[in-house]
């Protein structure tokens, strides 16, 4: 309420929404969150992070394509691990599993400890290995995560049945 009355008193509205936004978000309305952090780029002043948020948002909504597109805009200005991992989840949103393993290959090749791009690259390697594509590698990326006790060791046990 207080951020919306701020908008009425012509307070600078980029930082207003996106502050409207983030609140949203953390209230699991990420349909208003979009909506207003859409709003506070289109007045071009917005915080950096928008766009990492925004695209997080869409993606929790099953929205790829948007998040498609939101990073299409973006292009690679926003170069970091975080935009990385995020270009990543985008791919495999969008059914381009292949273009995201390239993509966090190339990023583990320089990062090899990012666990949460480790994390994302076998997610993808699964997404192919459905296919037919790379079941081997799967396989063993699969099974030295499950050796590790990855986070998600039991999940990918299931992966690995379903992949055989």
């Amino acid at each position: 309420v207080q951020l919306q009355r701020a908008l009425q008193q012509n307070a600078p509205a980029a930082p207003v929404q996106y502050l409207i936004g983030a609140v949203r978000a953390l209230q699991q309305r990420d349909a208003d969150a979009i909506s207003a952090w859409e709003s506070a780029l289109a007045a071009r002043q917005a915080p950096a992070m928008t766009r990492q948020l925004l695209v997080e948002a869409l993606l929790r909504r099953g929205e790829g394509s948007n998040a498609a597109r939101v990073m299409a805009d973006v292009g690679s200005t926003l170069a970091s691990p975080d935009w990385t991992r995020l270009m990543a989840a985008v791919h495999i949103a969008t059914g381009n599993a292949a273009d995201a393993i390239a993509l966090l290959d190339t990023h583990l090749a320089a990062t090899e400890d990012d666990a949460d791009a480790q994390w994302l690259r076998l997610h993808a390697l699964y997404a192919e290995a459905i296919k037919g594509n790379g079941r081997d590698r799967f396989a063993a990326e699969a099974r030295r995560y499950v050796a590790n006790k990855g986070t998600h060791a039991d999940l990918v046990t299931e992966w690995l049945r379903a992949a055989q």
